[in-house]
């Protein structure tokens, strides 16, 4: 049940998935406590008979359980018994020391009992079978008997998905018997006065949590018991108990109470959320743009700069570094710049007054003031090439907004931010609710993941019916994605029909702009051949870069600086610097038992 519990609110928060478990043998083993049932019989001299089932449901290979045995507060235990059923097939554990499969040990650590055992396993489900006679479990007071008992104790580091504890006293019929159960208040407690016996039920019972029975009868039902105590015991018993009761009602008023009101305001944030969304969308005029039919290819070199070109097919915010390298590509075609070699990189040399802001200030303030080379770029930690390269980015905003509509990008943010949004406040309140009241995991998981999938399928109509585009931004769009794909394509066409190299020269920035520059340079290489070797720009490619996608390209070169600056800047400013069935009630009566505990190894 833990494992399905984290598994769907892992799923349901969409984040990364993540699985917690406890007590695994090795890195990829783990292990759930499904069940576990006792059966208690009470004998008429005080003592009990315990059966003791713990099914384990393995997930990799172990090789057996342990279970300790806390008697303080008792006489002991003895005439132990166990066995293991295993696909249908039930296995004498027996008593040895040489760890042989099948076997146990016991050990005595004061009174702690220590059964350890040996039974290999693998990816499978297996029930231990515990039968003991515990000793001294009840006290015989002067007006009552009592049995105050961990029946589980908090040793065990593993969740148990499920509990039942039934208790049968030596007689049937018995008016005047009471019993209270400590632990999660969601446990229930049932007490069968015609049968004698009381039941404890409790799901998910968490890890070192334990649950405890508190009983009181007549003392002829335990007659020859010879744990006596000569004093009255039962009023302060049914006032101890009451006082306990009275918190843990309390306590489940008010959780029930803060669940009342949690669903209306989780439903009233959600409503609120999506009635802005609903508002934004109504008033905005751009949500019916005309989709383009796509166009396959398109040769028609386009009218901006390769930066802008990668921006709109991107659909960006701001123009980046692979942007960069492709408008210096175009400033070598308009002859503002001249690529020279530099051992095995490059420089550039200005040649023309008209040259692009940022490419003068390299020049200028990092290089002599006629050139710069790459690796001067890359060694650089000037604050104002930070600054420099943001005014770059900002030039392209003003031209930006005739492809872009701002009121269809805020919508689509606000339709994702909700969704993120969403996302956190239901995962939220299915936890909040689960630990409110665990009864309430699967109605509110239900109500969350109801919700989630109503603002997942509004962000998926909103991504495939409101274009970010203005009606001339999908238009060009349309074209420039065209212009990629017939670049990408461009074994699959006849390069020379398209043009000739000179016009190749002039679609290579944006073949650099788009990344895919080294299969163009590939397929002019083949189609004009030695001629290639004429045009400037490919030159740039053999300057000892390999590629004109590779790591020592322009874009990469100034993004090392911007890098290696704010690496610089944070490295110094960190520097300095009740009486019959119902709930379990919280809080113990004290009862023997509490250490005992288990698992797998």
């Amino acid at each position: 049940m833990k494992k399905i519990k984290l598994l769907l609110v892992s799923f349901f928060a969409a984040f990364v998935a993540f699985m917690m478990f406890s007590n695994v043998a090795s890195a990829d083993d783990s292990y759930e406590i499904t069940n576990y049932q006792m059966d208690v019989n009470v004998l008429k001299n005080g003592n009990a008979d315990v059966t003791q089932k713990i099914t384990y449901d393995f997930d990799g290979d172990f090789h057996g359980v342990y279970y300790n045995m806390d008697t303080n507060g008792i006489k002991g235990m003895s005439n132990l018994n166990v066995s293991v059923t295993q696909d249908g097939d039930n296995t004498p554990v027996l008593p040895a020391n040489d760890e042989s499969n099948n076997s146990y040990t016991l050990t005595n650590n004061g009174k702690i009992k220590k059964i350890k055992i040996y039974h290999a396993v693998y990816d499978t489900h297996a029930t231990f079978i515990y039968k003991y006679k515990l000793h001294g479990v009840v006290t015989n007071y002067q007006d009552t008997a009592e049995l105050n008992w961990k029946v589980i104790g908090s040793g065990w580091d593993q969740e148990i998905n499920h509990a039942k504890i039934q208790i049968k006293l030596p007689e049937d019929n018995i008016k005047q018997l009471r019993a209270w159960a400590h632990g999660p208040l969601d446990g229930y407690n049932k007490v069968d006065y015609e049968n004698g016996r009381v039941t404890l039920t409790v799901d998910n019972l968490p890890e070192n949590q334990f649950v405890e029975t508190h009983m009181i009868f007549p003392t002829k039902i335990t007659n020859t018991n010879k744990n006596v105590v000569h004093e009255k015991r039962k009023a302060s018993i049914i006032k101890q108990e009451k006082k306990l009761a009275d918190e843990a009602n309390h306590q489940r008023a008010v959780n029930k109470m803060k669940v009342y009101a949690i669903i209306p305001i989780f439903i009233i944030i959600v409503f609120v959320i999506y009635l802005v969304i609903f508002i934004k969308w109504r008033k905005n005029p751009d949500t019916k743009i005309t989709k383009p039919i796509p166009i396959h290819h398109w040769f028609e070199i386009p009218n901006m700069k390769p930066s802008m070109a990668r921006l709109i097919v991107k659909k960006a915010a701001k123009a980046d570094y692979q942007g960069l390298t492709g408008d210096m590509m175009y400033e070598v075609f308009e002859k503002n710049l001249k690529i020279l070699p530099d051992g095995k990189t490059y420089q550039i040399e200005k040649s023309s007054d008209h040259l692009n802001p940022f490419f003068k200030f390299l020049i200028d303030k990092i290089g002599d003031g006629s050139k710069v080379s790459i690796k001067q770029i890359k060694k650089t930690k000037s604050e104002d090439l930070n600054y420099q390269f943001n005014l770059w980015q900002d030039r392209h905003d003003d031209e930006r907004k005739k492809y872009f509509s701002e009121q269809n990008e805020s919508l689509v943010k606000s339709v994702n931010w909700s969704m993120y949004l969403t996302i956190i406040i239901s995962v939220l309140f299915v936890l909040l609710m689960s630990i409110l009241m665990s009864s309430m995991f699967i109605p509110s998981l239900i109500i969350g993941l109801i919700v989630i999938a109503f603002s997942a399928g509004l962000k998926v109509y909103v991504d495939h019916n409101v274009s970010i585009y203005t009606q001339f931004g999908a238009d060009t769009a349309n074209e420039l994605q065209g212009f990629r794909r017939m670049l990408r394509d461009i074994n699959d066409i006849k390069v020379a029909e398209v043009g000739d190299l000179i016009l190749w020269e002039q679609i290579l920035p944006y073949a650099a702009a788009f990344g895919i520059s080294k299969k163009v340079i590939d397929a002019l290489k083949v189609s004009f051949g030695a001629e290639v070797m004429t045009v400037p720009l490919i030159g740039y490619y053999y300057y000892g870069l390999g590629s004109l996608d590779s790591n020592n390209n322009f874009g990469s070169a100034v993004n090392s600086s911007y890098d290696a600056f704010e690496r610089s800047v944070n490295s110094n400013s960190s520097n300095s610097s009740g009486f019959g069935s119902g709930g379990f009630s919280g809080g113990s009566s004290g009862g023997f038992g509490g250490g005992s505990g288990g698992g797998a190894f």
